[in-house]
């Protein structure tokens, strides 16, 4: 199921499977991931059908020192509008504020319109472009309002 959904995402985000690697190189990854930063690895199991939903997240360097940094939100596609994204994502800042980050990252797909809007929502704003603008860098500040404040 995890590769499932790793294989989902780069579908909705990028269009093909070009960018996403081995199954057993992700696999490799992602156990080592949560060995290092159990914290940053989050499965909801919430039905018959087996897991909804999926955050993998980490400490990672940026021009401002360790931030946040998440991986992938990931809401299976039956699942989706259902708030499970804002539970994931509250609960990457609310664990990165605790870790004393200041910010958090992630990227998206520059042709992905919902996660964009869903992001901006949040409020992560455009911190920078990769691949030739194909892909957005977004950033959250975490000192600011929380999430609830931003959406009322």
């Amino acid at each position: 199921m995890l590769v499932d959904f790793r294989r989902d995402s780069f579908l909705v985000s990028y269009g093909d499977l070009s960018r996403m690697g081995s199954d057993e190189a992700y696999l490799t990854w992602l156990a080592r991931h949560a060995q290092d930063f159990p914290d940053g690895f989050l499965l909801f199991e919430e039905d018959p059908h087996g897991p909804v939903a999926q955050l993998e997240m980490r400490p990672r360097r940026f021009e401002e020192g360790i931030a946040g940094y998440v991986n992938l939100y990931y809401v299976r596609r039956d699942r989706r509008r259902w708030g499970l994204g804002r539970q994931l994502h509250e609960h990457a800042s609310r664990t990165f504020r605790e870790m004393g980050y200041a910010s958090m990252y992630l990227k998206v797909s520059a042709s992905n319109a919902v996660a964009l809007a869903f992001y901006e929502r949040l409020g992560f704003r455009e911190h920078a472009d990769e691949d030739g603008g194909s892909v957005r860098v977004l950033r959250l500040d975490l000192r600011g309002a929380s999430v609830q404040d931003r959406t009322r």
